[in-house]
């Protein structure tokens, strides 16, 4: 779904949750408060397109003091990704816990969700070391490996949602974890608009056993609502009093 400047997108782009409308160089930077706005509150989800296409997902947002974490984010009451704020002002998750597999993930160091700031075009990589214990079971370990993340500020785009027509930033994630037999992969492609937060999301999953595909998943997602910050609201900025839509 690549396109010159001023083309409008087809009648897939709105299957997908947003119509794009044209494509420019990275400019400027985006930071840490762009894309995750830490405040109490629950982002509401639309998948549009990929597995589980038409249902409504939640995110939650609340804070915490587990695994060495201030916040947590919940995916409909089941994935939990622990974060936390390191030395350099990046948002790190410190563990994910995935009730599905029951397993219990720590990184070491914590793995950088989203970086402090990122230039245009910016690249950077992490490689950090990986356990996986058992949930149930917490001192049991399933398996260990490394995992390494990459995040890149690719491009700026002009989109036209249900909640209006923004101009946002793309940013594109790979992430691998080799954990012994098995293997994990993801890619993920993000819309930030700037100070409000993430409003598309385009991801692929794939796990390996011993070389062989165990798991697929991909999904598009659009957000459709969000909380409203408050004056105590801390680390966002946002400048949409509403909290559920861009001018």
């Amino acid at each position: 779904m690549v396109v010159a400047g001023g083309c409008t997108g087809s009648k897939k782009d709105i299957d997908l949750g947003y119509r794009l409308v044209s494509v420019s160089q990275a400019s400027g930077t985006i930071t840490v408060a762009d894309m995750y706005p830490l405040r109490a509150g629950t982002w509401s989800w639309q998948i549009t397109a990929g597995d589980d296409a038409g249902r409504s997902i939640e995110r939650r947002r609340e804070e915490t003091d587990l695994y060495d974490a201030t916040w947590v984010e919940i995916q409909d009451g089941q994935r939990r990704e622990y974060w936390s704020r390191d030395d350099q002002g990046n948002l790190v998750m410190t563990a994910v816990a995935e009730p599905g597999d029951q397993a219990l993930s720590f990184f070491d160091p914590p793995m950088v969700v989203a970086y402090h700031t990122l230039g245009p075009g910016e690249s950077r990589q992490q490689q950090v070391k990986m356990r996986v214990m058992d949930l149930a079971r917490p001192m049991r370990m399933k398996q260990q490996g490394v995992a390494t993340r990459t995040v890149e500020y690719v491009d700026d785009r002009l989109i036209q949602t249900p909640m209006g027509t923004m101009s946002v930033k793309r940013v594109e994630i790979s992430f691998r974890a080799d954990l012994g037999l098995a293997r994990a992969e993801n890619s993920t492609m993000l819309l930030v608009y700037p100070s409000f937060g993430i409003v598309v999301e385009r991801r692929k999953d794939t796990v390996s056993v011993v070389g062989v595909p165990f798991r697929h998943r991909e999904q598009t997602l659009a957000l459709v609502k969000m909380p409203a910050p408050t004056p105590e609201t801390k680390d966002t900025a946002s400048p949409h009093p509403s909290g559920t839509r861009p001018p």
